[in-house]
């Protein structure tokens, strides 16, 4: 596990934790690089450390680098930092630095371009080669990602030294897309991609595409995007959907009706039944008794058939 400490001047430090020793190592060096550029982001940062810890448990890494039980293996002093102009700069113990030398250090590089423009289409080659010995094998095993992270971690290096950011870019976005396929079988898609990948980086090293490559860099990235959407949406179309189970069959209506039929005659014999006992005892019940048990489901409200005729004759 690799972690990242970002210590501020003032307020809480951050801890970053990386499974992924390049994406660590990005990290790292876009964070140096805006330091060394002034850039507005790492203004009131302290400094950079960076620890590399055994073991998978990210809490666990994260607690040992901020008790500090684990030596940093790299540090960076953001609030010490000289520029390189400055420390060129004459002062009472040392002679300014010629900027002559610069200038012939700065050719010395130029001229180191055609042999970077080499080392790319070595590691391109090499991929290019693993990836067709996995197509004529079928078989995708843990020294097959291996050797491809690698060789994408290799070209994510460098490319802003000799004017070539976009080779570091596709690099890390190829690396990337490469950690994506630990573990799990190469698809024919996976292979498109990854072939995509391998064709722009061509393209850039054969057509000297530098800095941020214009309009023909646009061009190439929306092209490689492109076969990145068809190709991942190809292989999301495969994951057939589960079939819906079958509905039961409707019963028609004339045998719904018929079963309802049925149903409300049983429901007619069961009251039948409930009321045969109270018919037959009021068969043998007397007048009075009768007349008793009239009187009592007789609503409390409800007026007797005397007092009724009691008010008609009165009125009369």
């Amino acid at each position: 596990m690799h972690v990242i400490a970002i210590l501020a001047q003032a307020g809480d430090d951050e801890f970053l934790a990386f499974e992924k020793k390049g994406r660590a190592s990005q990290y790292w060096s876009n964070a140096v690089d805006q330091a060394k550029r002034g850039e507005a982001s790492v203004q009131g940062k302290r400094a950079f450390k960076l620890f590399v810890i055994d073991g998978d448990d990210e809490e666990a890494a994260l607690s040992l680098a901020r008790k500090g039980e684990v030596e940093a293996v790299k540090t960076f002093d953001v609030e010490n930092y000289v520029p390189l102009s400055e420390k060129a700069a004459a002062d009472e113990t040392m002679l300014a630095i010629d900027f002559n030398d610069i200038a012939a250090a700065e050719k010395d590089v130029e001229e180191l371009t055609d042999t970077y423009q080499s080392w790319v289409k070595s590691d391109v080659k090499l991929l290019q080669d693993r990836i067709n010995l996995i197509k004529s094998t079928g078989d995708f095993d843990e020294n097959d990602y291996r050797t491809m992270h690698d060789i994408a971690y290799n070209l994510t290096g460098m490319g802003g030294t000799f004017n070539y950011p976009m080779v570091s870019f596709l690099g890390v976005r190829l690396m990337y897309f490469i950690e994506t396929l630990e573990n799990k079988p190469l698809t024919n898609a996976h292979l498109q991609i990854l072939s995509a990948y391998l064709s722009a980086l061509k393209i850039v090293v054969a057509k000297g595409i530098k800095g941020n490559g214009g309009a023909l860099g646009r061009k190439l990235l929306d092209n490689l995007n492109s076969v990145i959407l068809k190709f991942s949406g190809r292989e999301k179309a495969k994951a057939k959907p589960k079939p819906e189970p079958k509905s039961a069959t409707k019963t028609p209506q004339v045998i719904q009706d018929i079963i309802q039929s049925e149903k409300n005659l049983e429901e007619n014999k069961v009251k039948v039944v409930k009321n045969k006992p109270e018919a037959a005892q009021t068969r043998k019940s007397d007048g009075v008794e009768v007349e008793k048990r009239s009187q009592e489901k007789t609503a409390p409200n409800a007026m007797s058939q005397e007092e009724l005729s009691r008010i008609l004759n009165d009125k009369k």
